[in-house]
């Protein structure tokens, strides 16, 4: 429908219907439409005739009715079928699961031989057109066909009341055109020129290909004058591309602060071989009462890949979540508890319907988790949407940030007034080896770590006692305590000259500003 009204007022010319906009242009000088008639007879669309005249309104190429055959050997038929790619794109848009995308950009992808077709046919076309160099007679003395390509996708997406952005995160539309016979001459004629060459990724004849970067070099180093040394001119391909459009957008990125009361929930789904640890995880807790506000349609299935992945029936536990990437300033160990002003977190929804919440919006998306009862809640008033930005500030805080715990541990030797004076610690660093219980996954490595502070704040008896500890980022404390058989030196083992265990452990606070 969009074009159809373009169609009525376009004007024949030479077995190409132009619209007003190219007529204007082509009836300003008679030069151009003598260009017009050469390139039509030597096999060019409508559209790259136009080029060729140096024609750089971008509406003069909207409206025009060109023929798919004979596919022209100057953009490889690309602009013989930018109405249909447009189309898709349409229908990508309106067919995505977005409710709320306002803006979008684009990425167009060409056979590897259009910038050299459009050089050598140009120049052949219309040698008087000015350039500093073959590259830029392509892309600014003319119109390249990526920019003539995303403004006619832009156009038709305006009509969806979407506009272009081309640092856009709402919706990415990326369009990719593959013609294997467009590049068919392209391999003979590099070597012709000795230019360096690389094989084609995924290559199965072995058959080396120059890069795009190495023909947007060579362009880029020839003059205008000099563009019949790049040999003679590419034929026509024997068939038009393939497109196809994808369409995604950012993830949405949600952010607060979490508490957890369970010792016997992990952080995440943990699951070990075909087995589940744990009923649930502070993750489900979290993010399970959020997806009828998210995904108001359900979670979306799994795709083939991810179905693929799937080891055992306990990988359920990932599907609950629907792909979402759960990432948050350190963690805590299964049996450990957070209190406080919560650890900071955030999750990342791949692909999300909806991207944009408004304040009371997020508000009923943090009543729907405080809602819960559960094992897991979040820290009131710390709900919100983040930027990239914040997820790089999240992993500085798991380096940069302290912690405090409270524990309570058992001492072998009776607790005596030497035993408290040496457990007040302030600024002691620590050796730490990686621990036995994560040796299986961390590189063994000695890390020294500084113990900022240990208080005793209450004597249960004669063998237990109350501690609070504060220390830097990254710090083992069970290991701090019992020492873990010597790799974590000096330890409160160590400083007592006795065994000491730990039986309870709890993060009271993490000092970050997120």
């Amino acid at each position: 429908a969009f074009f159809a009204g373009a169609m009525s007022t376009s004007i024949q010319h030479g077995g190409c219907s132009y619209g007003p906009a190219a007529r204007r242009w082509i009836d300003g000088t008679e030069q151009r439409q003598e260009i017009i008639r050469k390139a039509l007879s030597d096999g060019l669309c409508g559209s790259c005739a136009l080029r060729c005249t140096g024609c750089l309104d971008m509406d003069a190429y909207i409206d025009n009715e060109l023929e798919r055959s004979p596919v022209c050997p100057m953009c490889a038929g690309v602009l013989q079928q930018t109405k249909e790619i447009a189309i898709l794109c349409s229908k990508a848009i309106e067919t995505a699961p977005y409710v709320d995308a306002r803006q979008f950009s684009r990425s167009i992808a060409l056979p590897r031989s259009c910038p050299l077709r459009a050089a050598q046919w140009i120049n052949a076309i219309n040698p008087q057109l000015p350039g500093d160099n073959a590259r830029a007679l392509v892309t600014k003395t003319t119109l390249d066909l990526r920019s003539i390509v995303g403004h006619i996708i832009e156009t038709v997406l305006r009509r969806l009341n979407l506009q272009f952005c081309p640092s856009s995160e709402d919706v990415a539309i990326r369009v990719t055109l593959v013609n294997t016979t467009a590049d068919d001459g392209l391999q003979a004629k590099w070597q012709a020129i000795g230019e360096s060459r690389k094989r084609s990724r995924g290559s199965q004849d072995n058959a080396i290909w120059p890069s795009n970067k190495h023909i947007e070099d060579k362009l880029a180093s020839t003059s205008v004058h000099s563009i019949p040394s790049l040999g003679g001119l590419l034929d026509a391909p024997s068939s038009l591309a393939t497109a196809t459009v994808v369409t995604e957008r950012n993830p949405l990125l949600l952010a607060g602060r979490y508490l957890k009361y369970d010792r016997e929930m992990p952080q995440t789904p943990w699951l070990v071989g075909d087995k589940r640890m744990g009923k649930t995880s502070l993750q489900e807790c979290l993010f399970k009462p959020l997806i009828p506000l998210i995904f108001p349609g359900g979670l979306p299935e799994l795709t083939e890949e991810q179905a693929k992945k799937r080891r055992c029936e306990a990988d359920t536990a990932l599907d609950s979540i629907g792909g979402t990437k759960f990432h948050s300033a350190g963690r805590e160990d299964i049996d450990v508890r957070m209190f406080g002003s919560g650890r900071p977190f955030m999750f990342e929804v791949p692909n999300p319907p909806k991207l944009h919440f408004s304040v009371s919006e997020l508000q009923a998306l943090e009543a729907a988790i405080l809602k819960q009862e559960g094992a897991g809640d979040i820290v009131p008033g710390t709900f919100k949407t983040v930027s990239r930005e914040y997820f790089m500030q999240l992993q500085e805080a798991s380096e940069q940030k302290q912690k405090k715990y409270r524990c309570a541990i058992w001492i072998a030797d009776v607790v005596s007034a030497t035993i408290e004076e040496k457990l007040q610690i302030d600024e002691l660093t620590v050796q730490q080896k990686t621990p036995f219980r994560v040796l299986h996954r961390r590189s063994a490595l000695t890390r020294p770590k500084v113990i900022h502070t240990v208080r005793v704040t209450d004597k249960l008896n004669d063998h237990w006692l109350i501690l609070e500890i504060v220390t830097q980022a990254g710090t083992y404390i069970k290991e701090f305590v019992h020492g873990d058989r010597g790799r974590t030196s000096p330890s409160v083992a160590e400083l007592c000259q006795c065994p000491v265990d730990i039986l309870e452990l709890d993060v009271v606070d993490v000092y970050c500003d997120l």
